[in-house]
Parts: C-alpha cells; structure tokens; sequence
C-alpha cells in the first residue's frame, strides 16, 4: 500500500471528504489531500504531523501496511 493508498483508507474508514481532513489539519486547500491520495506527492515532514494528529493516529501506526520501497 502506498502513502496515498493509506491516508485515503483511514479517511474513508472516518467517512470524512478531502474537504473535512483538511479542515481537521487546518490546511486551505483540500486540493493537497487529492494529490497525496493519488500519489503525485507525499505530504511534507510537518503536513505528516498535522495529517495523523488529525486522524488522532501516531506515525508508526499510519506507516503499518505502508510499502517502503
């Protein structure tokens, strides 16, 4: 599972919209959360924070299931 696989997969099991993860990480644009999703980019060392302190998730359980390559 990629990064964008698994940030897509702990926001559907929230049924949260790209628009509410980014409210919840207090971003502007849910346009970020797109572009992870689909793999284009990975979120930067502090948008990761933000990311699994909005889905209430330390950074060794998101990286479960995520493929290092």
């Amino acid at each position: 599972m990629t990064v964008g696989q698994r940030i897509k997969q702990l926001r559907q099991e929230r049924c949260w919209s790209k628009g509410r993860l980014a409210r919840e990480m207090d971003i502007t644009y849910s346009h970020n959360i797109s572009v992870w999703e689909n793999d284009q980019a990975e979120p930067r060392l502090y948008a990761f924070f933000k990311l699994c302190r909005a889905l209430n998730i330390s950074m060794d359980e998101f990286m479960k299931g995520v493929d290092l390559e």
